[in-house]
């Protein structure tokens, strides 16, 4: 007989279903790259004091400013992009410039064939709000990417384990 799936239910986050160890998630709609993605909306709950208030208040700030905060991450992955380009196509000696893995580009617009969101986390742990999208990308399968906020601000664009 197989293990039933928990749940729990939030007021700010909704259900919740437990994925593994002290991560919880749910599907949500994400609107970026002008397209709309399903991904994992994913809550780190601590075992035994639940979810902290700064996760709260960053969700909330996520969900009030998501235009802003996705326009925000669109451009800030294109300039992190732009930033790494010419040296992950110098490590695999790519010249192609219309590489399927590493192509020049000169847009954001041409991030959607590049870069895969994947969710949206919320840390506990945290010493204030703190939230990242997470993405997959062509350039760095790995270790992914990320866009992390603290505070209502975008202070960094990276891999993954930024927000992880």
């Amino acid at each position: 007989m197989g293990k039933k799936k928990r749940t729990i239910n939030n007021e700010a986050f909704g259900t919740l279903a437990h994925s593994a160890g002290d991560l919880w998630k749910k599907p949500f709609e994400l609107h970026i790259f002008g397209h709309s993605w399903t991904v994992e909306l994913m809550v780190d709950i601590d075992p035994i004091s639940g979810i902290e208030q700064h996760q709260i208040t960053a969700y909330k700030i996520f969900t009030e400013n998501t235009v802003t905060i996705i326009s925000e991450s669109e451009s800030a992955i294109f300039n992190y992009y732009q930033s790494v380009c010419n040296e992950v196509r110098g490590r695999y000696g790519i010249t192609n410039p219309n590489d399927a893995r590493v192509p020049l580009i000169n847009s954001k617009e041409g991030l959607f064939r590049l870069v895969e969101p994947e969710g949206v986390t919320f840390p506990y742990a945290r010493h204030r709000p703190t939230f990242g999208i997470l993405c997959q990308c062509t350039w760095e399968e790995e270790r992914g990417l990320a866009v992390k906020y603290e505070n209502e601000k975008l202070v960094n664009v990276g891999f993954q384990d930024i927000v992880l």
